[in-house]
């Protein structure tokens, strides 16, 4: 579910919140197998924050971080 996150963080321009990463994972048609989806998707996106693939820029809000250009196209290859 991590790459999922990364993924949509990837394609979207600006900040993003796990409750939307929350709604396109489902759109996507992916489910999250938790009690609590949307935080599940919020320590997945701080997983990805310690990892320097995403930045945190407000309360809730994350975007881009330092990622490589072969990781990035890896990733968005696993969620078309």
């Amino acid at each position: 579910m991590r790459r999922a996150a990364i993924a949509i963080v990837l394609r979207v321009n600006g900040p993003c919140s796990p409750v939307q990463e929350t709604d396109a994972i489902q759109t996507l048609g992916y489910t999250i197998a938790n009690q609590y989806p949307i935080k599940a998707v919020a320590d997945a996106m701080a997983y990805e924050v310690d990892r320097g693939w995403m930045q945190r820029v407000g309360k809730g809000l994350y975007v881009r971080g330092g990622i490589s250009i072969g990781r990035e196209y890896r990733i968005l290859a696993l969620f078309p």
